[in-house]
């Protein structure tokens, strides 16, 4: 009794170069990863340097453009966010005594009424607990150094392929039709026309997708910038910035 799975030769080879190829993309994730964020970008900003790109102004050219265009923007979000974070924790600092004296007005009582003992939060009850915490771990500083040089190595990795991002996105987006013409020419000749359609429709679909998600973000960023002031918060963009509501979470779910 034949089963009703194929079994053709060529079914099989193509079905373990898949399982290789697979296999290649986790093993080689983390060195890949710039390399598909690179690739990300460049589907993305591709529409606008063709835009850019004509007679008066060469792809490359065009290229550098929108690349400009986009650290400007990153920049302007870090120079938006960054100083706002360093006032938030300026006040903090400013107000961690207030929070002090709530302690021992609502805190201490509880746990001497519940639990039988009596605690006093300030700084040197703070100062004496981490004392004791770090006379109790003698071997805690090796440790710390050698996780500091562990760590120290993750960063500059960290580092290396964010710095490697922009370098990928730039010879992609200068070669992108290069590369969509060099990917197109592997393609079988009786199999190009229904390969392009159906590139096509996945490109609609996802330029779609993409736009769609962008106007719900801006939309959203601006409904909660604008509540959140008239509702008087007093960080209402980094808020807004930074943490996305769940409602917004799940529309984009």
């Amino acid at each position: 009794m034949s089963s009703g799975f194929p079994a053709s030769p060529t079914l099989w080879a193509w079905i373990a170069i898949g399982a290789v190829f697979v296999a290649l993309l986790y093993l080689l994730s983390p060195i890949l990863a710039p390399f598909l964020a690179g690739a990300i970008f460049a589907y993305i900003l591709n529409p606008l340097v063709g835009r850019f790109s004509g007679k008066h102004v060469g792809r490359t050219v065009a290229v550098v453009l929108v690349m400009l265009l986009a650290l400007v923007a990153i920049v302007g979000v870090l120079l938006v966010v960054l100083p706002l974070f360093a006032k938030e924790w300026r006040l903090l600092a400013e107000r961690l005594p207030a929070f002090l004296d709530w302690l021992n007005r609502v805190a201490a009582p509880w746990i001497a009424q519940y639990l039988g003992m009596t605690v006093q939060f300030d700084f040197e009850t703070l100062k004496e607990m981490l004392g004791e915490v770090f006379q109790s771990n003698q071997g805690l500083l090796p440790k710390l150094l050698g996780s500091a040089r562990i760590g120290g190595m993750a960063v500059l990795g960290v580092l290396i392929n964010v710095l490697l991002i922009p370098v990928v996105l730039f010879f992609l987006l200068r070669d992108w039709k290069w590369i969509i013409s060099s990917a197109e020419a592997l393609i079988p000749r009786h199999l190009v026309g229904r390969a392009r359609s159906i590139l096509a429709e996945i490109d609609a679909v996802l330029a779609e997708f993409l736009r769609g998600q962008m106007v719900v973000m801006l939309v959203m960023s601006v409904y909660y910038v604008t509540a959140l002031w008239l509702a008087n918060l007093e960080f209402a963009l980094p808020t807004t910035i930074v943490g996305p509501s769940p409602a917004y979470s799940r529309l984009c779910r």
